[in-house]
């Protein structure tokens, strides 16, 4: 993975984002549209750090590279809109190319379970992993459990997604996947 790929891929996870042909360049807030920012991301050389990072993670089996992408994403904060959806988009890719369901699952679990999956992340970018180690072994049994109840994916599916584009997930709803 290369840097510079990540911006044909978020061209096309977030067509609609401002600014999808290239890194930001300027300083973002981060955080839903109304909702309280969590934090500014700087104003850097994205693609400089971006590049620095993929070398090193590349050598890493598939689970530890996505989570290292997924988690420089969150910090790095690449683009001015659509990075979560890139986050998902990096898990679906990863399913397609290493033919492992489980990334599949993960691209819709770190949605559903967001402010768990942002919290871990955050922490792990404060050097406590466990938290991020927490995050996967949860992903892990739910899609275990998932898996060994015949249609239970398919209905946790239908459950968390499509039901009218909105799903509870912990006291909040949550409007829309690509959101």
């Amino acid at each position: 993975m290369h840097a510079r790929s990540l911006i044909s891929m978020h061209s096309r996870f977030a067509a609609d984002s401002a600014g999808r042909s290239d890194f930001r360049v300027r300083r973002v807030w981060v955080g839903a549209e109304g909702a309280p920012h969590s934090f500014v991301a700087a104003q850097i050389d994205v693609q400089s750090h971006l590049s620095k990072i993929c070398g090193p993670i590349a050598e890493m089996k598939p689970a530890p590279r996505l989570y290292a992408l997924l988690l420089a994403i969150d910090i790095l904060h690449p683009f001015e809109d659509g990075n979560g959806r890139l986050m998902r988009g990096l898990a679906c890719a990863f399913a397609v190319q290493y033919r492992c369901d489980f990334f599949a699952f993960l691209a819709v679990y770190i949605k559903v379970a967001q402010d768990d999956f942002v919290h871990a992340l955050e922490m792990a970018a404060d050097d406590v992993p466990l938290e991020l180690h927490g995050f996967h072994a949860r992903a892990v049994e739910k899609y275990q459990c998932l898996m060994a109840e015949p249609g239970g994916f398919e209905r946790w599916l239908d459950e968390s997604v499509n039901r009218k584009g909105e799903w509870m997930c912990g006291d909040v709803f949550r409007r829309h996947l690509v959101d």
